[in-house]
């Protein structure tokens, strides 16, 4: 439970907070709990860095179903299944596949009030590398759209 100054642990602990950032753990899909041969951690499928299951070499899992520790965006969701598709290809043709590698640039603005998070993956450790707060952030997100969407359209 959480109050305007407290979050209550379950074993009857308290801890106060001036400011509050809370994520639910990741959970996979029922599809995964409903699969009794699937083994995984919470509904999250164990891979290679070539996207393949450790358990199935012919199930490649991508973005928040699998447990690659990376920044879970839809970002990174999407390399992975570019990559995931280059690697089934790969995989038919008799090819070696190639390897998930991490190095996205990572920008996560939440509202006009909020905050700008910028996470460089290069070390692959995920953690925060800059962050501010106010408007600034926004205005930095959208000049990065239009630019992004200019340069790339």
């Amino acid at each position: 439970n959480i109050d305007q100054h407290n979050v209550y642990l379950s074993n009857n602990q308290s801890l106060p907070y001036t400011f509050l950032f809370v994520l639910p753990p990741y959970k996979g899909k029922e599809c995964i709990f409903a699969s009794p041969n699937l083994k995984h951690k919470n509904g999250i499928l164990p891979v290679f860095d070539t996207l393949q299951s450790k358990q199935w070499e012919n199930i490649y899992v991508v973005g928040d179903a699998n447990q690659i520790p990376t920044t879970k965006t839809g970002r990174a969701a999407d390399i992975q299944g570019k990559l995931a598709a280059k690697n089934i290809n790969k995989q038919l043709l008799g090819e070696p596949p190639e390897f998930f590698e991490d190095n996205t640039l990572y920008l996560m603005e939440i509202g006009k009030d909020g905050a700008l998070f910028v996470v460089h993956k290069e070390t692959n450790d995920g953690t925060i590398s800059w962050n501010i707060s106010g408007m600034l952030p926004h205005m930095l997100k959208r000049a990065y759209e239009k630019f992004y969407i200019r340069r790339f359209s």
